[in-house]
């Protein structure tokens, strides 16, 4: 297979699922394929968010409502549509208009929907938030209402709220992956601690913890800056102004309020007692890995280790020696097989493993046996 050929199967894929995605009646199969699909190349990603900006800009199709659904079912099934002017590279002009032919084969159904409730599929009405969350162990993948992917991890709480002005998501706890569909007309927010991170069309991971919270850009661009509390929507519409200070300067601790721009391969980390921001350079596969299940060191302390796999473990670890916490370890591990971590430790360390009778694990030094 050529590499237009390859090209042009992902934007065909790419197609297939902006179209699958717009169904109410999404199956959790589905959803699963799609997360994994999402996961397969970096190529998948863009694909998938440049044609669901596309899609988007059908909303104005029947703005009006002119079409009939009687005479659309009678007399044909496809709707011949203008093909919207998309500047860019030739390359990408032939894919999008390959994409453009699967949408208008498959547009008639979009077209009947919006006759028949008379608004668009994926405009979300004005509700309620929706939370979502994840037992220990468990992670979740959820497609939204515009087109976003979120990956949960284990242990995560998130409050999302989608209207027709702002795509709002809280991470009340937890870990999530966020794939980011373009949509300028709608900000989309997360929300976690003292912190709000805005984007558009971008995938950024964000995790809370006790002390900090931490926002990795993995693709794109995101904008930080200090919550927004007493108003109607928890955002400034104007760009979030970036600090003057170096953003490859790493470990500098910046002011959440004067705004923080990352891009891709940048991690901020955000104090949660004095609201400031240190930003510096991480290996994205490495912070992302727990999509994979699999749980990265490189120079992590015992203690760091242990409290990780402990996020996704029933049955805990505990470090009973004070002075084994500061040991230094790198490797892969899975996620769900602490015991694969407690095999290396014993291999290599002067370490011995008590098992408690509750499925407790306790990592002593083997001189105090």
């Amino acid at each position: 297979m050529t590499k237009r050929d390859n090209l042009e199967q992902v934007t065909s894929e790419a197609a297939a699922w902006v179209l699958e995605l717009q169904s109410e009646q999404l199956s959790t199969r589905n959803r699963k394929r799609f997360a994994h699909w999402l996961r397969e190349s970096p190529a998948n990603v863009r694909e998938y968010l440049e044609l669901a900006s596309l899609w988007a800009e059908l909303e104005g199709i029947d703005a009006h409502q002119k079409l009939d659904v009687e005479a659309l079912l009678g007399e044909t099934n496809v709707i011949h549509l203008t093909q919207p002017d998309h500047s860019g590279t030739q390359g990408s002009g032939r894919r999008l208009r390959h994409a453009w032919r699967y949408f208008a084969a498959a547009s008639i159904v979009v077209a009947v929907t919006l006759v028949a409730v008379g608004r668009s599929v994926w405009m979300p009405a004005s509700v309620g938030p929706e939370v979502v969350s994840t037992r220990i162990g468990e992670q979740r993948s959820i497609a939204l209402s515009d087109g976003s992917v979120v990956n949960l991890n284990t242990q995560t709480t998130l409050s999302i709220r989608l209207d027709d002005k702002l795509r709002r998501v809280e991470l009340v706890a937890g870990e999530a992956l966020f794939t980011v569909a373009k949509d300028p007309g709608r900000p989309f927010i997360v929300i976690v601690g003292k912190a709000q991170v805005r984007a558009v069309g971008t995938l950024f991971n964000v995790r809370r913890e006790q002390d900090m919270e931490t926002v990795t850009v993995v693709e794109g661009t995101v904008a930080l800056s200090e919550t927004r509390t007493g108003t109607q929507y928890p955002v400034d519409p104007r760009p979030v102004t970036a600090s003057t200070q170096n953003p490859k300067q790493a470990g500098v601790a910046r002011s959440l309020q004067s705004g923080v721009e990352l891009t891709a391969g940048k991690q901020a980390r955000i104090s949660n007692v004095s609201a400031t921001v240190e930003t510096r350079e991480v290996e994205t596969e490495k912070i992302v890995a727990w999509t994979r299940r699999r749980l990265i060191f490189d120079g992590e302390t015992l203690g760091e280790i242990v409290e990780e796999f402990n996020r996704y473990n029933l049955n805990r670890l505990e470090i009973a020696d004070a002075k084994l916490s500061s040991i230094r370890l790198s490797g892969v591990f899975d996620a769900n097989d602490p015991g694969s971590l407690l095999t290396f430790l014993t291999n290599t360390e002067q370490i011995k493993i008590q098992q408690l009778a509750d499925g407790t694990r306790i990592i002593r030094s083997s001189k105090s046996f």
